[in-house]
């Protein structure tokens, strides 16, 4: 080789070297420049999702979306046109902080709800002003004079359940509905901060409330943990003994009978009377143990007359298992799923496909009387059959009755002066019995409660208002839940294949090149 090939080929080789070099030069600064936007990109990212409110930048894994506004707070926080100022009674650092997360789902769905935290220790006042002396995390909902103040406790509740017998005992505690285990059964939460805090807001900006009054003293029943869903709808709640008051108050725009195990006494009977004289209007819940077949009850057989009704006290009874309660545990027909009748108070469960639970419903006759209707609202199939609560055995005999029967109703008295009496009588107590039917089957449960509010409501004449029901977290056991399964595969499964495809299809591009 010439020396002047050789001068050629090191002047190649230098050229190379140099296009290698900047070559390097180009994808180091390539590399660094990529790593520098994508530290940008995180960093805008970061700043966009914390000024975004929790509502867009969290997921709700849980069951029934506890930690998410229901439509119908959000439809109802779209209308929402006054101020309105919430505030947590806590310590920095003690607040609840499933609360707080509901609390700003509020403030991001409405520029009506502003919220603050005050330290009841350093702001003793604001405890005396709202009468707010509760448990740390509690909160205060505020609209101009009027205030409404939710404790804690009352936005969860537990239910202890002995798994040997499915006993339960009702209570509050500080926190949601999860489950947690015991030696002998389970502690079963419940959050009802939605529902307690959507109609604190109601309240606070409505102008009426409601009263009812529930019947106490012998032969009567306190309300259980529906009474918290009762005072939801706007109505106060208070417990009245005929025989020390001696009338019924004037405020009352109706009267709670609940799971009744005898007749009325003579000066119940008489304030009953001039009360439905008057306009007044009535819910009764029967119980069944203790008021038996052959019972005689003529205070009570005098009021029910008033709306042409007359009950058999009988336990009505299911062949069809379509229309009874059935579980791996064994059926229980006596605990029937009633069918409903199209009312103002039935129609939405109807709509909805929902199904309720009676537990040994009487049955009730009804007679056409002048100035009275009557709307047969929960019946029987056309196969049930009904046997006398002396009877120790629920089999069907060839000699008892079958056919469809009615088990609850509602009735309107004209009286002369115009004014309506209402009423609406369940042959089950079941249906205030929330507690009882839940630790059998929660769905259940809820409807039965529906069915109550939708009763009330009717017999209040209410229209506008708003009902969310309790949420249920979790359970004592691992339990297949398809709604929460969709949406974990959304983010393990769906996301990830995604950005394959995509990688994959930008990939074949290049390759085509």
């Amino acid at each position: 080789m010439s020396e002047k090939d050789n001068k050629k080929e090191k002047k190649a080789k230098k050229k190379a070297r140099s296009q290698a070099s900047m070559r390097k030069a180009s994808n180091a600064n390539y590399m660094a420049g990529v790593t520098v936007l994508a530290v940008v990109f995180v960093i805008i990212i970061n700043l966009i999702s914390n000024a975004l409110s929790t509502n867009i930048t969290q997921i709700d894994l849980s069951r029934k979306d506890i930690f998410t506004l229901t439509d119908t707070s959000v439809n109802y926080l779209k209308n929402l046109d006054q101020d309105i100022t919430i505030i947590t009674l806590a310590s920095s650092g003690s607040e609840y902080a499933d609360l707080q997360r509901l609390l700003n789902d509020y403030a991001a769905h409405s520029s009506h709800i502003k919220l603050e935290t005050k330290d009841p220790a350093k702001s003793p006042d604001i405890v005396s002003k709202y009468n707010a002396n509760m448990t740390q995390g509690s909160i205060v909902v505020v609209c101009g004079d009027r205030y409404k103040a939710i404790d804690l406790t009352d936005m969860v509740i537990s239910t202890s359940v002995d798994s040997e017998d499915t006993s339960s005992s009702s209570s509050s505690s500080s926190s949601s509905s999860s489950s947690s285990s015991s030696s002998s059964g389970y502690v079963y939460y419940q959050y009802d901060m939605e529902g307690q805090i959507t109609n604190a807001i109601d309240y606070v900006t409505s102008e009426k409330t409601m009263k009812a009054y529930v019947l106490t003293g012998s032969g009567k029943s306190v309300l259980g943990t529906v009474e918290s869903d009762i005072q939801k709808q706007n109505i106060d709640v208070e417990d009245l003994n005929l025989e020390n008051e001696g009338a019924i108050p004037e405020d009352a725009d109706f009267l709670i009978i609940n799971s009744m195990t005898g007749d009325f006494t003579d000066k119940e009977y008489q304030c009953i009377s001039d009360y439905l004289d008057n306009g007044g209007s009535l819910f009764i819940a029967e119980e069944y143990k203790m008021v038996k077949t052959d019972a005689v009850l003529p205070n009570f057989d005098a009021i029910l007359e008033r709306y042409g009704l007359s009950v058999n006290h009988v336990t009505v009874l299911e062949q069809n298992n379509a229309y009874y309660y059935t579980s791996d545990n064994g059926d229980y027909n006596f605990m029937v799923k009633p069918v409903l009748r199209s009312h103002e108070i039935t129609q939405d469960l109807i709509d909805a496909g929902a199904s309720l639970l009676l537990i040994a419903s009487d049955k009730v006759d009804i007679e056409e009387k002048d100035g009275v209707t009557v709307v047969p609202l929960l019946e029987s199939s056309g196969t049930a059959y009904y046997k006398s609560k002396s009877d120790s055995s629920y089999a069907k005999l060839n000699t008892d009755p079958s056919g469809t029967y009615t088990y609850a109703v509602a009735a309107t008295q004209t009286l002369d002066d115009g004014k309506e009496s209402k009423l609406v009588y369940s042959g089950s107590y079941s249906v205030l019995a929330r507690e009882g039917v839940a630790n059998i089957n929660d769905t259940l449960a809820e409807a039965n409660t529906k069915f109550v509010i939708n009763s009330m409501k009717w017999i209040t004449g209410q229209e506008d208002t708003v009902y969310v029901d309790k949420k249920s977290k979790s359970y004592n056991r691992l339990v297949y839940v398809h709604d929460v399964d969709v949406k974990i595969g959304y983010l393990t499964v769906g996301i990830p294949a995604a950005i394959l495809i995509v990688g994959g299809i930008i990939w074949y591009r290049r390759r085509k090149k």
